[in-house]
């Protein structure tokens, strides 16, 4: 980013979607800590633990989830920032 930056590729409506995906990175990965709790809770509620497999997939879902969050986040910035151009 620094090399685009003295290139002078990057202007502010990039510095604003580039500093506002951390927030859907973050959504991304509660969210899916939500619904792991919940499927978790609902479906193991009668054995009283949870098996370790899963606790394996918990976390490379949520490793997945927060990597594609940024990309996600970055999309997302500029679809709302072309619409809200348009508007």
């Amino acid at each position: 980013m620094a090399k685009a930056e003295a290139q002078g590729r990057i202007d502010e409506r990039d510095r604003a979607v580039l500093a506002r995906a951390p927030t859907a990175q973050g959504a991304l990965v509660l969210i899916g800590l939500a619904v792991w709790c919940l499927y978790l809770t609902r479906a193991f509620r009668t054995e009283g633990a949870i098996p370790v497999v899963y606790l394996y997939l918990i976390f490379g879902s949520v490793l997945l989830l927060y990597l594609l969050g940024h990309s996600l986040g970055i999309l997302v910035g500029y679809w709302l920032g072309g619409r809200d151009a348009q508007g």
